[in-house]
């Protein structure tokens, strides 16, 4: 699809024309080190969750390691989305039409963000259970707790891989096309 003269313009006075293809390059290694995180997380919950490990109690410690990398993965998660909405989504809400993408852009992102915002609820909620406990917890209420955290960490995991599956490709094809009309 080749930029129209109301979207070359409106891209040209963003400015942001050159740095779109080190932006996507950008998002895309923050996209692959959430993920790293997101498996370490995971692999930690799932053996929470087996209860193999873990019959009668829950280790504060275990639970304390999981808590620390739950924050550090909302903050990097957090960054990443907010860089995206501010170097992204306007340049992609700019060039195509509503028409040209299903569901538009905006009400995708819109979307997404709801979608975010819940599940950071949940792994929020975690977090800080976690400090008010000062002891081993039972298995069966650790698991819960580790359970609901689970749901939120996949919650933004989806939320990801909805970026990085509809929103990446057509900004890739958006700075293909910009490279061909921009002077």
């Amino acid at each position: 699809m080749a930029a129209t003269a109301s979207q070359s313009k409106r891209m040209l006075d963003m400015g942001r024309v050159s740095d779109l293809p080190q932006i996507l390059d950008e998002l895309e290694d923050e996209h692959r080190s959430l993920a790293q995180e997101w498996k370490g997380m995971v692999r930690i919950v799932r053996s929470i969750e087996s209860g193999d490990e873990f019959r009668k109690e829950i280790p504060l410690s275990l639970l304390n390691d999981l808590q620390h990398r739950a924050a550090d993965f909302l903050v990097h998660a957090d960054d990443h989305i907010q860089k995206a909405e501010r170097l992204l989504v306007p340049d992609l809400d700019a060039y195509f039409r509503p028409e040209d993408t299903m569901p538009s852009i905006h009400f995708a992102n819109m979307m997404m963000e709801e979608q975010y915002e819940a599940a950071k609820q949940l792994v929020c909620k975690f977090i800080q259970k976690i400090d008010m406990i000062i002891e081993p917890i039972p298995a069966g209420h650790g698991r819960y707790l580790v359970g609901r955290m689970h749901k939120g960490l996949n919650m933004i995991a989806n939320y990801l891989n909805i970026e990085y599956q509809y929103m990446l490709p057509p900004a890739e094809r958006m700075a293909a096309d910009l490279e061909s009309w921009h002077f």
